[in-house]
């Protein structure tokens, strides 16, 4: 008997159909998985405490590049790092959610602080990732005894596996990264995230353009950005419940205070913090909630310190993205649409840590209706309860061609009733080819009349089912076949196609006998996989702005600077190609004529920072987001005669379809106040060039 919440079902010839019916053929072979009383599906919130671990590799050709402390440290501060999975989820959720380091195993083995190294024969270096991801699940269960036995299992995949961020699966234990996306805490929260139900929460057709929380994008900072989920996923947790009011159809009003997440502890029931305007049909149901940007969510990189306004897809107990509508200030509004109802949302004020909003039209309610008000009783809010069956969620952004992949889900087999090899192919939901070859993988043939078959299985996947009708007399008399070990060889291709272009093909090479009136497959290697190559010319669009350092938002008016000021300069890659990406930044020069010499400090030369010029605070690259950023402390030299500086250099655009990656310059005029500065503000003067 199947217990909902407890039980896991797998098949691989399970099918779902479109009226949400799962039929199971009869004969196929089901498995259940019965899960530990800490890992079932919550009922109400998602609270307590769960056990997590990592697992780390040493591959044949290289390891991972951080040693247990080292990651260890970056997931749950064992070490003091401040900023980390365990401590982002305990201060988000105030101490209502906690991820503890597994420190046993149930074989016996000891796992120390929740990291363990598992050593694998596998090159990992071109390999494909889940090729990896499978190796080292399966070493770690060897070494620890089945890895179910914990509440979450990090794989993190040593980079060399391609320009990948991190997936997870849903309702379930599992999770990858690749490379130092592992120790990221942005990563680590959005990964988790999944384990525990969540969905992406996107803006303006961006899946994951939601900046408020961490079902977004994710970043490279390591000890950032300070924030937590959005108001949706919040609500779906259950953690501040009593903080919730619930509006239904035909009552679509309040009034009344909202405060921010950091709030939570200093603050009562009569406080609250989420509105959900909730559809009959449950599939349009809106939230609004104050973004206040403070302590714990003071790194908050969207919408800080306003109203923000909510659609979710499906209701707060299924698995749905969740989309900004609206982010605004006080005295501005917006409206919504639930059912054939309108509902204007409107900011009153937002004084400090408070918003005041006002939901509905005050002229459509009863004349009893005082005209302002206060929700003072506690919420009714539905439970939490996600589908059980997990899926996998792949999270880099957009799908650009770097992150199209297909391979094959299980062992292809052949059907004697049907006189058909069957092969079925997991793919990202793109278009696809199948050819088959000779057994050079070269020459095309056409002997086994193949045709194909799409289910689609949810999260922008695909199942493609090929299949490969098998003549005896055509095999025998073609040049597949060897009469002389009665075997056959042939090639099967599955590719991705863009329109007409390939992206990413999969071959497999097979080996058939052929004796009598029988057929058997002795054998099946993959022979490539890969991404096609997009060799040629590429150029991106780069945006140069000063920018704030924390959310790296643009300044649109950019006060004047004084020495000592920190200047931040944030370099984008604007091209709608999202297969360019901002790679580094290989040169920083800032430059000013003064009297007709040239006064220059270089920042950053050959992509590393120049040794002497200790006023280079920091400078990195987020692939994820597109965007270089150099933070530099202005010295007093700029402040004489000229009030402009010039920012010029060179960064490095890559594409990761192209073996080459291109320079292409930036320039940026900044303006300098040259008041007289005050006592203290200047800066000591370093060992710079005048150039004549």
């Amino acid at each position: 008997t199947l217990v909902s919440g407890a039980d896991i079902l797998h098949s691989s010839f399970a099918m779902l159909a479109d009226d949400g019916k799962l039929s199971i053929p009869v004969g196929a072979e089901v498995t259940i998985d019965r899960l530990p009383e800490a890992r079932r599906l919550q009922t109400s919130s998602v609270e307590g405490v769960r056990s997590v671990i990592a697992l780390r590799a040493i591959a044949a050709d290289t390891s991972s590049a951080y040693s247990e402390s080292q990651l260890s440290d970056d997931i749950f501060g064992t070490n003091g790092d401040p900023v980390n999975l365990k401590e982002r989820t305990f201060a988000c959720s105030h101490g209502k959610l906690d991820y503890a380091p597994a420190s046993s195993a149930s074989n016996g083995a000891v796992v120390t602080n929740g990291v363990h190294t598992v050593t694998i024969s596998n090159n990992v270096n071109g390999a494909f990732q889940t090729d990896i991801f499978n190796a080292m699940k399966t070493q770690g269960d060897t070494d620890l005894g089945n890895l179910k036995q914990y509440d979450h299992v990090m794989i993190c995949i040593p980079a060399g596996t391609g320009t990948w961020v991190a997936y997870a699966w849903t309702n379930w234990y599992l999770s990858g990264y690749n490379g130092a996306w592992c120790n990221r805490p942005s990563s680590q929260m959005h990964e988790i995230g999944h384990n525990i139900g969540l969905a992406h929460s996107g803006e303006t057709g961006q899946e994951y353009g939601d900046g408020s929380g961490y079902m977004g994008y994710a970043f490279q900072n390591d000890d950032g950005p300070l924030m937590c989920y959005n108001a949706v996923r919040n609500y779906e947790l259950g953690w501040f419940v009593d903080r919730h009011v619930d509006l239904s159809p035909n009552n679509f009003y309040w009034v009344g205070e909202l405060y921010g997440i950091a709030d939570y502890q200093s603050t009562d029931e009569t406080n609250k913090m989420i509105v959900r305007l909730a559809s009959a049909s449950t599939e349009e149901d809106i939230y609004v909630s104050f973004n206040r940007k403070k302590g714990i969510n003071s790194g908050t990189t969207d919408g800080g310190d306003l109203v923000m306004v909510h659609h979710k897809e499906f209701a707060p107990n299924t698995y749905g993205q969740s989309w900004i509508i609206a982010k605004l200030d006080a005295g501005e509004s917006t409206t919504v649409s639930i059912g054939s109802e309108t509902i204007p949302i409107e900011v009153i004020s937002i004084d400090g840590d408070v918003a005041v909003v006002q939901i509905g039209d005050i002229t459509e309610q009863p004349s009893t209706q005082p005209s302002f008000q206060f929700s003072n009783s506690p919420s009714n809010s539905p439970s939490i309860s996600h589908s059980i069956s997990p899926s996998i969620t792949f999270d880099s952004g957009p799908t650009p061609y770097s992150l199209w992949y297909i391979y094959m889900s299980q062992d292809p087999v052949y059907s004697e009733t049907d006189g058909e090899i069957e092969i079925i192919y997991r793919a990202i939901d793109e278009g696809h080819q199948v050819k088959v070859y000779d057994g050079d993988c070269a020459t095309e043939t056409s002997i086994f009349n193949e045709w194909s078959s799409t289910t689609v299985s949810g999260s922008g996947e695909n199942y493609i089912n090929v299949y490969l009708n098998v003549d005896f007399a055509a095999i025998t008399g073609s040049p597949l076949y060897s009469e002389s070990d009665g075997e056959a060889k042939f090639c099967v291709e599955a590719a991705l196609y863009d329109g007409s272009t390939k992206v990413v093909h999969h071959q497999t090479l097979f080996k058939a006998n052929l004796i009598g009136d029988l057929f058997s497959l002795s054998s099946v290697t993959l022979v490539g996989y890969s991404l096609e190559d997009f060799d040629g010319g590429y150029t991106g669009e780069l945006d140069v702005y000063q920018c704030d350092p924390t959310t790296l938002s643009e300044i649109s008016f950019p006060t004047l600077l004084n020495a000592g000021d920190l200047l931040t300069v944030c370099i984008e890659n604007i091209s709608d190609n999202p297969d360019i990406i901002v790679d580094q930044i290989d040169s920083m020069k800032l430059i000013q004529e003064m009297s007709g010499a040239i006064f220059e400090f270089q920042a950053i030369v050959g992509g590393v920072e120049d040794e002497g010029n200790a006023n280079l605070v920091e400078y990195w690259c987020d692939k994820s987001i597109g965007v270089c950023v150099a933070s530099i402390v202005l010295i007093d030299q700029f402040f004489g005669t000229q009030a402009t500086l010039d920012v010029t250099g060179e960064v490095f655009l890559d594409s990761v379809l192209s073996k080459e990656a291109n320079a292409q310059g930036f320039g940026l005029k900044v303006d300098l106040d040259l008041s007289p500065c005050q006592e203290g503000g200047l800066m000591p003067i370093l060992s710079e060039t005048l150039f004549g």
